[in-house]
């Protein structure tokens, strides 16, 4: 059975799983496919920023996110789960909103750590954090999943170019955006 990670083996598993980030050299800036500057974070700061955002009370497991819930750090005009990614965004990039990282659609193949991502299902939308990626099982981080944060490892799973919930649905990934993590 997968068990939710604690933020200190998420710190672990960050420090051994980053084979497959793009090479980027650490405190360089580069340039989002809107035009905005993002900084390239190492993985030690990368870690040290998603151990505070999963540890805050605002975005912390359990914590109580509804549909209509508004960004806590973020001045992006967004609510519910795209509201949780524009939080992630502005604490662990400094980015008010969600899709200012390096544009990707299609394939779940492409998922990385690090990631914050948009997908369609079959009664919805719905956005959620990559904050680790562990071979085909994602460590993710996501607002207003049944009124409430959710963060745990293997909801979200890659197959292939498939990205489906362990409980069967697929999902297609409308958009999503990497954001430059160094080793």
């Amino acid at each position: 059975m997968l068990k939710r990670l604690s933020t200190s083996f998420l710190i672990i598993v960050v420090s051994l799983f980053f084979a497959a980030a793009p090479a980027f050299a650490a405190n360089e800036t580069v340039t989002a496919s809107d035009g905005t500057v993002i900084p390239v974070l190492d993985r030690e700061e990368y870690s040290r920023r998603v151990e505070a955002f999963v540890n805050d009370a605002r975005w912390q497991d359990e914590a109580a996110w509804a549909n209509g819930e508004r960004p806590k750090s973020s001045p992006w005009r967004a609510v519910g789960c795209a509201a949780y990614a524009c939080d992630f965004a502005k604490e662990i990039y400094g980015s008010d909103k969600p899709r200012t990282g390096i544009s990707y659609s299609g394939s779940a193949s492409q998922i990385q750590t690090g990631d914050i991502v948009h997908v369609y299902y079959s009664s919805g939308e719905h956005w959620f954090v990559v904050l680790q990626r562990m071979g085909d099982l994602l460590y993710t981080a996501e607002g207003a999943y049944g009124g409430k944060v959710q963060i745990e490892t293997g909801f979200y799973i890659v197959s292939g170019d498939t990205l489906a919930a362990r409980y069967g649905t697929d999902y297609e990934i409308a958009e999503a955006y990497h954001y430059p993590i160094t080793e």
